[in-house]
């Protein structure tokens, strides 16, 4: 993404301005403070999604036809809840492992399974809806799309490829040398 030209260089664009003219312009640009930055606290406070977040989800009842409602609690998963999720796949499978299925059941379970370990104690109602796929499946979009944001940590979607990593490890050798025996 590109900064936008200060406005005293935006209106010399053209060649038809005189050297003396640009000098001046950037000269000018030069001596202008940058506009400061927010402080960090300030845009965490205001762009972190939390771990933690209620979902509503309107639905039309496939016994009554009226639209309802269900709220679910989305907490996004930790490294072992991950591994939760991957199991809870399992066992909606029966215990069969996942590559024994066609891709579109094997996507089913790990929606069951994202569903299952993401949603916080969620309802009688909510576990009966849970297992139907046209319910399931925009639900878990939401899961999945929470997840997303909360690890962007109030980062653009659009932003992330050219802001510093969340993570940067130094080591004292380069990605084409190995590291020198100790």
């Amino acid at each position: 993404m590109t900064r936008p030209a200060h406005p005293a260089l935006a209106r010399l664009q053209g060649s038809a301005v005189s050297v003396a003219d640009k000098t001046r312009a950037i000269q000018q640009a030069a001596a202008t403070p940058a506009p400061s930055a927010p402080a960090p606290d300030a845009v965490a406070k205001r762009d972190l999604t939390p771990r933690t977040l209620t979902l509503r989800v309107e639905y039309e009842s496939p016994e009554t036809g009226n639209v309802e409602v269900v709220e679910l609690t989305s907490t996004v998963p930790s490294g072992d809840e991950h591994a939760r999720m991957a199991r809870t796949a399992v066992a909606f499978a029966g215990g069969t492992p996942l590559d024994m299925f066609s891709a579109e059941d094997r996507i089913y379970f790990q929606w069951l399974g994202r569903a299952f370990v993401q949603i916080r104690d969620p309802s009688d109602r909510a576990r009966e809806l849970l297992v139907e796929p046209d319910f399931l499946g925009p639900v878990v979009g939401r899961l999945v799309e929470h997840e997303r944001r909360f690890q962007l940590r109030g980062r653009s979607p659009s932003d992330v490829a050219t802001l510093k990593p969340f993570v940067v490890v130094h080591a004292p050798w380069g990605p084409d040398k190995p590291p020198a025996a100790q």
